[in-house]
Protein backbone atom coordinates (compact mmCIF):
# COMPACT_ATOMS: atom_id res chain seq x y z
CA UNK A 1 0.00 0.00 0.00
CA UNK A 2 1.37 3.43 -1.05
CA UNK A 3 -0.93 6.38 0.16
CA UNK A 4 -0.56 10.18 -0.24
CA UNK A 5 2.60 10.53 -1.86
CA UNK A 6 3.83 14.41 -3.30
CA UNK A 7 6.53 14.62 -6.02
CA UNK A 8 7.11 18.08 -7.53
CA UNK A 9 9.83 18.62 -9.71
CA UNK A 10 11.15 22.31 -9.72
CA UNK A 11 9.82 25.65 -8.97
CA UNK A 12 11.85 26.04 -5.59
CA UNK A 13 14.96 27.75 -6.46
CA UNK A 14 16.69 29.37 -9.88
CA UNK A 15 18.31 26.23 -11.30
CA UNK A 16 18.13 23.60 -13.89
CA UNK A 17 17.00 20.37 -12.40
CA UNK A 18 16.30 16.99 -14.31
CA UNK A 19 14.19 13.31 -13.18
CA UNK A 20 14.10 10.55 -15.41
CA UNK A 21 10.53 9.81 -13.98
CA UNK A 22 9.35 11.15 -10.76
CA UNK A 23 7.78 7.11 -9.57
CA UNK A 24 8.08 3.67 -10.77
CA UNK A 25 6.74 1.10 -9.88
CA UNK A 26 8.40 -2.12 -10.54
CA UNK A 27 6.25 -4.39 -7.75
CA UNK A 28 3.48 -6.01 -8.23
CA UNK A 29 0.30 -5.97 -6.26
CA UNK A 30 0.53 -2.75 -4.80
CA UNK A 31 -2.09 -0.01 -3.92
CA UNK A 32 -2.10 3.35 -4.13
CA UNK A 33 -3.97 6.11 -3.36
CA UNK A 34 -4.03 9.92 -3.66
CA UNK A 35 -0.50 10.69 -5.52
CA UNK A 36 -0.19 14.11 -6.88
CA UNK A 37 3.01 13.47 -9.16
CA UNK A 38 4.02 17.42 -10.52
CA UNK A 39 6.39 19.04 -12.85
CA UNK A 40 6.11 22.61 -11.38
CA UNK A 41 4.56 24.66 -14.43
CA UNK A 42 5.22 27.87 -12.17
CA UNK A 43 7.70 29.00 -9.11
CA UNK A 44 10.15 31.22 -8.53
CA UNK A 45 11.83 33.32 -11.31
CA UNK A 46 14.49 31.17 -13.14
CA UNK A 47 13.28 27.53 -11.82
CA UNK A 48 10.51 26.48 -14.43
CA UNK A 49 11.03 25.84 -18.21
CA UNK A 50 10.73 23.47 -21.03
CA UNK A 51 15.23 22.92 -20.61
CA UNK A 52 15.09 23.84 -17.17
CA UNK A 53 12.71 21.30 -15.13
CA UNK A 54 12.98 18.34 -17.35
CA UNK A 55 11.32 15.33 -17.20
CA UNK A 56 10.07 12.80 -19.68
CA UNK A 57 7.80 10.39 -17.30
CA UNK A 58 5.50 11.21 -14.45
CA UNK A 59 4.07 7.61 -13.11
CA UNK A 60 5.75 4.74 -14.77
CA UNK A 61 3.98 1.51 -14.08
CA UNK A 62 6.02 -2.00 -14.61
CA UNK A 63 4.59 -4.30 -12.01
CA UNK A 64 1.32 -6.22 -12.58
CA UNK A 65 -2.10 -5.89 -10.61
CA UNK A 66 -1.53 -2.58 -9.29
CA UNK A 67 -4.43 -0.64 -8.70
CA UNK A 68 -4.31 3.43 -8.12
CA UNK A 69 -6.85 5.16 -6.86
CA UNK A 70 -6.74 9.38 -7.24
CA UNK A 71 -3.96 9.70 -9.20
CA UNK A 72 -3.15 13.41 -10.13
CA UNK A 73 -0.12 13.84 -12.95
CA UNK A 74 0.47 17.13 -14.76
CA UNK A 75 3.13 18.50 -17.01
CA UNK A 76 5.47 16.16 -17.88
CA UNK A 77 7.21 16.23 -21.20
CA UNK A 78 6.18 13.10 -22.46
CA UNK A 79 3.87 10.64 -21.07
CA UNK A 80 2.26 11.76 -17.80
CA UNK A 81 1.45 7.77 -17.06
CA UNK A 82 3.20 4.95 -18.50
CA UNK A 83 1.84 1.17 -17.87
CA UNK A 84 3.36 -1.39 -19.14
CA UNK A 85 2.48 -4.28 -16.23
CA UNK A 86 -0.80 -6.25 -16.54
CA UNK A 87 -3.96 -5.83 -14.87
CA UNK A 88 -3.67 -2.63 -14.32
CA UNK A 89 -6.77 0.00 -12.58
CA UNK A 90 -6.89 3.58 -12.25
CA UNK A 91 -9.91 5.12 -10.39
CA UNK A 92 -10.01 8.60 -11.00
CA UNK A 93 -7.14 10.56 -13.11
CA UNK A 94 -6.96 14.15 -12.98
CA UNK A 95 -4.20 15.18 -15.84
CA UNK A 96 -3.00 18.71 -17.41
CA UNK A 97 -0.65 18.49 -20.51
CA UNK A 98 2.80 20.57 -20.11
CA UNK A 99 2.02 24.31 -20.77
CA UNK A 100 5.26 25.30 -22.18
CA UNK A 101 5.87 22.78 -25.46
CA UNK A 102 7.75 25.32 -27.29
CA UNK A 103 7.02 24.23 -30.77
CA UNK A 104 5.15 20.53 -32.42
CA UNK A 105 8.25 19.55 -33.44
CA UNK A 106 9.57 19.32 -29.93
CA UNK A 107 7.06 17.84 -28.98
CA UNK A 108 6.21 14.59 -30.67
CA UNK A 109 6.32 10.75 -29.87
CA UNK A 110 6.49 7.25 -31.55
CA UNK A 111 9.50 7.96 -32.92
CA UNK A 112 8.89 11.57 -34.18
CA UNK A 113 5.42 10.32 -36.25
CA UNK A 114 2.58 10.58 -33.66
CA UNK A 115 1.88 14.26 -32.68
CA UNK A 116 2.05 14.80 -29.23
CA UNK A 117 2.04 12.33 -26.46
CA UNK A 118 -0.69 10.57 -24.61
CA UNK A 119 -1.51 11.76 -21.03
CA UNK A 120 -2.42 8.11 -20.44
CA UNK A 121 -0.65 5.69 -22.20
CA UNK A 122 -1.02 1.70 -21.88
CA UNK A 123 1.88 -0.19 -23.48
CA UNK A 124 0.90 -2.26 -26.49
CA UNK A 125 2.08 -5.21 -25.19
CA UNK A 126 -1.00 -5.16 -22.37
CA UNK A 127 -4.01 -7.26 -22.35
CA UNK A 128 -5.49 -6.17 -19.73
CA UNK A 129 -6.49 -2.85 -18.05
CA UNK A 130 -9.04 -1.23 -16.44
CA UNK A 131 -9.15 3.23 -16.71
CA UNK A 132 -12.39 4.94 -14.90
CA UNK A 133 -13.34 8.13 -14.06
CA UNK A 134 -10.90 10.63 -16.15
CA UNK A 135 -10.76 14.45 -16.20
CA UNK A 136 -7.58 14.96 -18.97
CA UNK A 137 -7.23 18.83 -19.86
CA UNK A 138 -5.01 20.41 -22.62
CA UNK A 139 -3.71 23.73 -21.57
CA UNK A 140 -1.66 24.93 -24.72
CA UNK A 141 -1.14 28.91 -24.15
CA UNK A 142 1.74 29.44 -26.37
CA UNK A 143 2.61 26.69 -28.79
CA UNK A 144 0.09 25.97 -31.67
CA UNK A 145 0.15 21.87 -30.74
CA UNK A 146 -1.79 18.82 -31.90
CA UNK A 147 -1.68 15.72 -29.59
CA UNK A 148 -3.31 13.00 -31.17
CA UNK A 149 -5.07 11.56 -28.27
CA UNK A 150 -5.61 11.91 -24.66
CA UNK A 151 -5.49 8.39 -24.27
CA UNK A 152 -3.37 5.83 -26.13
CA UNK A 153 -4.64 2.08 -25.21
CA UNK A 154 -3.80 -1.02 -27.20
CA UNK A 155 -7.34 -2.25 -28.64
CA UNK A 156 -7.89 -5.43 -27.87
CA UNK A 157 -10.62 -7.69 -25.41
CA UNK A 158 -9.42 -6.64 -22.08
CA UNK A 159 -9.03 -3.14 -22.11
CA UNK A 160 -11.88 -1.26 -20.50
CA UNK A 161 -12.20 2.31 -20.64
CA UNK A 162 -14.94 4.29 -18.51
CA UNK A 163 -16.26 7.73 -17.94
CA UNK A 164 -13.30 9.62 -19.96
CA UNK A 165 -13.44 13.09 -20.22
CA UNK A 166 -11.18 16.09 -22.53
CA UNK A 167 -11.54 19.60 -20.93
CA UNK A 168 -9.55 22.35 -22.97
CA UNK A 169 -8.23 25.26 -21.03
CA UNK A 170 -5.78 26.38 -23.85
CA UNK A 171 -6.23 29.60 -25.74
CA UNK A 172 -8.42 29.76 -29.16
CA UNK A 173 -6.94 27.97 -32.42
CA UNK A 174 -5.12 25.26 -33.39
CA UNK A 175 -4.47 23.81 -30.05
CA UNK A 176 -5.26 20.54 -28.32
CA UNK A 177 -6.29 17.02 -28.54
CA UNK A 178 -7.63 15.22 -31.87
CA UNK A 179 -8.89 12.60 -30.11
CA UNK A 180 -10.06 11.36 -26.54
CA UNK A 181 -8.94 7.72 -27.25
CA UNK A 182 -7.13 6.55 -29.65
CA UNK A 183 -9.04 7.62 -32.98
CA UNK A 184 -12.19 7.46 -31.27
CA UNK A 185 -14.70 10.52 -31.11
CA UNK A 186 -13.20 14.18 -32.13
CA UNK A 187 -12.11 15.97 -28.93
CA UNK A 188 -10.74 19.66 -28.01
CA UNK A 189 -8.11 20.43 -31.47
CA UNK A 190 -9.29 23.59 -32.65
CA UNK A 191 -12.24 24.35 -30.54
CA UNK A 192 -12.74 27.33 -28.10
CA UNK A 193 -11.48 27.37 -24.79
CA UNK A 194 -14.14 24.88 -22.22
CA UNK A 195 -14.84 22.98 -24.81
CA UNK A 196 -15.61 19.28 -22.97
CA UNK A 197 -15.81 16.08 -24.78
CA UNK A 198 -16.73 12.67 -23.40
CA UNK A 199 -16.52 8.76 -23.71
CA UNK A 200 -18.65 7.09 -21.57
CA UNK A 201 -17.62 3.29 -21.77
CA UNK A 202 -15.26 1.52 -24.64
CA UNK A 203 -14.98 -2.03 -23.99
CA UNK A 204 -12.18 -3.70 -27.21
Amino acid sequence: MLADLFFRVGGFRPSTVHVDCALEIGQSDVIGDHFWIWRADHGVRGSVGWNVNTAPVGLHVTGDYVTIYGLFNEHFQEYQALWEGENGRTFFYQCETPYDAPSQDAYMSHDGTVQGFAAYKVSDKVRHHEATGFGIYDVLFNSEIRIESSVEVPERKGIKLRHICNNSLSNPGPRGFGYIVNKHTPSTYNTWRDNRTYIDRIDF
